[in-house]
């Protein structure tokens, strides 16, 4: 009986070790590596309802996802080789190995859409402004807008001091009142997904008029981060607009505050100047 299970053991083995079967060794490991990866990035784009049930304070998601999709799309390209070689040598298909291959595409397409791999960087930075010198401000500190206080050793391992870095754009002006400014501000804001949750007023002969407007996203891609915007004016007709935007994390935003400014700045830019055109 034993040299038998031994006869049907190294059989399977010198099966594994034929062309045939190293071939379908190496589809099954892509499939698998495949699915692994579509568990992964739907594991922590639900991460919000694992931490409630089990809190692991503040690990990077973003970036976890963000490996796990580049590494997924390398992994899909792969697994569509394999299906369109097994079409043209008309071999059976494999179903599981398609669809997650397509899930990873799809993942990926929307990912790229959305954010940019062009928009990715690692610096060690969480909170950028137009003004890093005088950045606009927030009503609260950092650590009372963070999400986790608490410091736990999952979390620390991929903190990162704080600092206000200088964004790769510059204040923007306004041919506007500061009243249109505002007007013109807070529909830019709205329209790409930030809520308005506060505000102060500051105006005086020697500083002029100065608004400090705050918002908080209310999108899955910004529900983590606050914004802060300014609209100072010295002359009636011109406003000089500053934005800040602030992960409420403690870890590296991967570029993400950064876009968020150059995208609301854009955004000023187009909603003035329809504004402009409308009044004229």
């Amino acid at each position: 009986m034993e040299k038998i299970r031994l006869s049907k053991t190294l059989r399977n083995l010198n099966d594994q070790f034929k062309p045939d079967g190293v071939k379908i060794m190496f589809e099954k490991r892509i499939e698998r590596f495949c699915i692994t990866m579509v568990s992964i990035q739907l594991i922590l784009v639900f991460e919000g309802r694992f931490t409630q049930a089990f809190p692991l304070g503040e690990i990077p998601v973003a970036m976890f996802f963000v490996i796990a999709n580049l590494f997924g799309f390398i992994g899909a390209i792969v697994g569509l080789g394999i299906c369109v070689k097994c079409l043209i040598a008309q071999q059976k298909l494999r179903l599981q190995l398609l669809i997650a291959c397509g899930v990873l595409v799809f993942s990926a397409t929307v990912s790229q859409f959305r954010f940019g791999i062009q928009n990715l960087n690692f610096i060690k930075a969480n909170d950028y402004s137009t003004d890093s010198v005088n950045p606009p401000r927030f009503k609260r500190t950092k650590h009372e807008r963070l999400v986790v206080k608490e410091t736990n050793w999952l979390g620390a391992f991929f903190y990162i001091p704080h600092q206000i870095i200088k964004a790769d754009i510059d204040s923007v002006t306004l041919p506007l009142s500061p009243l249109d400014s505002k007007i013109v501000v807070k529909r830019a804001a709205m329209h790409l997904g930030w809520a308005q949750v506060g505000s102060s007023t500051i105006s005086s002969k020697d500083i002029g008029y100065v608004e400090v407007f705050e918002f908080r996203g209310y999108r899955p891609i910004k529900k983590l981060t606050d914004m802060s915007i300014r609209v100072a004016s010295i002359e009636p007709d011109y406003s000089v607009i500053d934005i800040r935007s602030s992960s409420r994390l403690r870890t590296r935003d991967l570029g993400s505050n950064a876009m968020n400014i150059r995208e609301l700045a854009s955004e000023i830019l187009v909603i003035a100047a329809e504004y402009k055109n409308k009044e004229n």
